[in-house]
């Protein structure tokens, strides 16, 4: 009797596999004759019995309107069921959804939790998403390792952001130890899946970060991107997940996310198109995070690839730039009137005299700013027509140098000259260029410019 049971059961369970199979591909078919509403009802057929692949199905019909008007509230239900299934696409999906607040309320922490489970299945996409919420520490505690890990992971897929983000990790440092020729390699490797502008910013990548490799270097560079071919990871179905377990792990990932105060803020300037900025060393020691971005605007997630303690100097990395600003080549002369220069801040622009600072045992090492600059840590010192002649030392240097010049306590500013500023950036392979106009501007042509190559840098703890 038992024994008649269970081949019994077996038949029933193989006609209705069989049968759902035959559903589905009828649903393909249906597709493919371009008839998006006969598709959708067998979709609706199938999903109604449980089946992800025809649930993930109805979800893109109501998410991308194809045989029923668009209904983001119902594709999140559909993506929802398929991704508690196991259903890889889904969980991408209805993370992206929460990660873009469409049809769902934005919730970081929901979009992590989904990409991280899509992304141990393989998927490019999710590796990607979830590799990019790690790097900036939103609804996760921020994790550059972690990052790094799942942007090579897409990389070796073949998936090109994540190749450029790999390159970009390898060339600062960031999660990973810096690498010129693999960031190099990866860089190629994406710029031959690019075209137009997207291609000329990857190349203009590549042709700075030329002067750190040697010539040997570039050859093995070039070798590992000829050699290298996709490796897309099996997309394996996973066991279902509950709505219980879900909250559990969504109330312990928000426990631990917290938003980083500001702890400091100063200012950048942008020295050439890679996106390299000029900062203060002492603004962004013992950051957390550090971030830079427009004056007015919103400040992003920036890279710290070089602090030097001995020129008060740091040097960070953001987004490929527009615009530049111009070193200067010479510092004021001493014995001479002071030059008349300006300093950028938000407050618009600062109008200053500069001239050589009388250090004890520091000779020809800081430019005496008159008067004060408040809050203008990192900030540049430009000239009339906008070149940059020094970078303003934040509040900690300016009491020690005031103590060893004699300069009364808050009547001077001091800045490090460009001299030694062009001496830092060449040490780290950064080709800044030169000043090649000296056409003076009036102020608010003067200040338009100025704003075009500088940022608000924050750090945050």
């Amino acid at each position: 009797m038992a024994l008649g049971l269970r081949v019994l059961f077996a038949a029933v369970s193989f006609l209705l596999a069989t049968s759902a199979w035959a559903d589905f591909q009828a649903g393909l078919r249906a597709e493919a004759r371009g008839d998006p509403e006969l598709a959708f009802w067998e979709w609706v057929l199938l999903a109604q019995r449980g089946d992800a692949a025809a649930e993930f199905r109805l979800a893109s019909a109501y998410y991308f309107g194809e045989g029923v008007p668009v209904d983001y509230a119902r594709a999140a239900g559909w993506y929802r069921r398929a991704a508690e299934h196991g259903h890889a696409g889904a969980r991408f999906n209805l993370g992206l959804m929460y990660d873009l607040g469409r049809g769902l309320p934005q919730d970081r922490a929901q979009a992590a939790f989904w990409y991280r489970l899509a992304a141990e299945q393989g998927h490019a996409h999710a590796q990607h998403n979830l590799a990019v919420l790690e790097r900036n520490g939103r609804g996760v505690p921020r994790d550059l390792a972690d990052a790094a890990r799942w942007y090579l992971r897409a990389a070796a897929q073949g998936h090109v952001p994540a190749q450029i983000k790999a390159a970009l990790m390898y060339e600062d440092g960031e999660g990973v130890a810096a690498d010129p020729v693999q960031a190099y390699k990866w860089y190629a490797v994406a710029v031959g899946h690019l075209a137009g502008t997207e291609r000329d910013e990857i190349a203009l990548l590549m042709r700075a970060l030329r002067p750190r490799l040697t010539a040997s270097d570039l050859a093995e560079a070039q070798r590992l991107a000829a050699e290298w071919r996709a490796r897309p990871e099996p997309r394996e179905r996973a066991a279902p997940v509950w709505p219980r377990a879900i909250g559990r792990a969504l109330a312990a990932a928000r426990s631990v996310v917290r938003g980083a105060p500001v702890a400091r803020e100063g200012i950048g300037v942008v020295v050439d198109a890679a996106g390299h900025v000029l900062t203060n060393g002492d603004l962004v020691a013992g950051c957390r995070e550090v971030r830079a971005g427009p004056v007015a605007g919103d400040p992003r997630i920036a890279a710290v690839i070089a602090r030097d303690t001995e020129s008060d100097l740091a040097l960070l990395r953001i987004a490929p730039a527009a615009h530049a600003a111009p070193l200067g080549t010479a510092d004021p002369v001493d014995g001479e009137p002071p030059v008349a220069a300006f300093v950028p801040g938000p407050g618009g622009l600062a109008e200053r005299l500069v001239s050589p600072a009388a250090v004890r045992g520091e000779p020809g090492r800081f430019l005496l700013v008159t008067p004060a600059v408040p809050r203008g840590t990192g900030a540049p010192v430009l000239d009339a027509s906008g070149r940059v002649l020094g970078v303003l030392v934040g509040p900690e240097e300016t009491e020690r140098v005031s103590r060893a010049s004699d300069t009364a306590p808050g009547a001077a500013s001091f800045a490090i000259p460009a001299r030694l500023a062009w001496s830092f950036l060449e040490a780290h392979g950064v080709e800044a260029a030169p000043a090649d106009d000296a056409t003076a501007l009036a102020p608010p042509a003067l200040l338009a410019r100025a704003r075009e190559f500088t940022l608000t840098v924050e750090c945050r703890r």
